[in-house]
């Protein structure tokens, strides 16, 4: 199932949420003020990459922080 997109490429999401929910450490929402013009273009950009925002921001606050011991 993570192989297949569907018709909004959320096939891979969906199933990564799934397996978080399984696990100890469930997904939890992250949400961030920034300004909608802004958004509007990382989002495009993003899209344009075939990438998520969530992968995003992801990769952006392991490479700054790291991640926690034990996991």
């Amino acid at each position: 199932m993570a192989d297949k997109k569907g018709k909004y490429g959320i096939g891979k999401a969906k199933a990564d949420a799934e397996a978080a929910a399984k696990s100890d450490d469930p997904t939890v929402t992250f949400t961030m003020n920034v300004r909608k013009s802004h958004r509007q273009w990382w989002a495009g950009q993003a899209k344009l990459q075939g990438k998520t925002m969530t992968d995003i921001a992801t990769a952006a606050l392991i490479k700054e922080f790291g991640l926690p011991p034990n996991t």
